[in-house]
């Protein structure tokens, strides 16, 4: 989650914080808008995938990164397992639906609406991001062939990449710190 925002309401950030969150959560919604599936390809793997997301997003695991460390939810990877196993439609929801549960269950502290609603919106636009570099790539959802490697890993990266610069900036923005300064020593 986006712990290194004021713990207050929006209008605590700088201005160009402010509007790095608030147009991120706008570009989201509309993304979420058009690209909402009517119905998942498989419901069950779709449910399932939905809720051991949600429930894995409260376990971390610790990334020792020399003189710090980061945390990574365990859910990013059934987010990931069900990009390639459902396509980017239908992750989203699951994303959506896991970072909120992360912002909201079990945290120390109750999220202020923003911070909750700018996670759901950098994970919806990391997985369609993802999603078109792994189709732009030629990986086919649901196909495991050996022609898979090649999308599957620039997929990860630019999960990895989109998500991690997302966050790093919204915390740059909201702290005065440069940006990459705090990816470099987060990520």
């Amino acid at each position: 989650p986006l712990a290194g925002l004021s713990p207050g309401n929006m209008r605590s950030l700088p201005w160009s914080a402010r509007l790095f969150v608030g147009g991120t959560i706008g570009v989201a919604s509309v993304v979420l808008a058009t690209h909402l599936p009517a119905s998942p390809p498989n419901v069950l793997l779709f449910v399932v995938l939905a809720v051991a997301s949600s429930l894995a997003s409260g376990l971390k695991l610790r990334l020792p990164l020399g003189t710090s460390a980061s945390n990574l939810s365990v859910s990013y990877t059934i987010d990931f397992a069900a990009l390639i196993l459902l396509g980017p439609n239908p992750t989203m929801v699951v994303a959506a639906l896991s970072a909120c549960a992360q912002s909201t269950l079990r945290t120390a502290k109750r999220n202020p609406a923003f911070r909750i609603l700018f996670n759901i919106a950098a994970l919806i636009l990391t997985v369609q991001a993802a999603g078109w570099v792994f189709t732009a790539l030629g990986g086919q959802v649901g196909v495991f062939t050996v022609d898979l490697i090649k999308p599957l890993v620039a997929a990860a990266l630019a999960y990895y990449l989109i998500n991690t610069s997302t966050v790093a900036t919204a915390v740059g923005l909201s702290t005065g710190q440069p940006v990459f300064r705090v990816w470099h020593s987060n990520f």
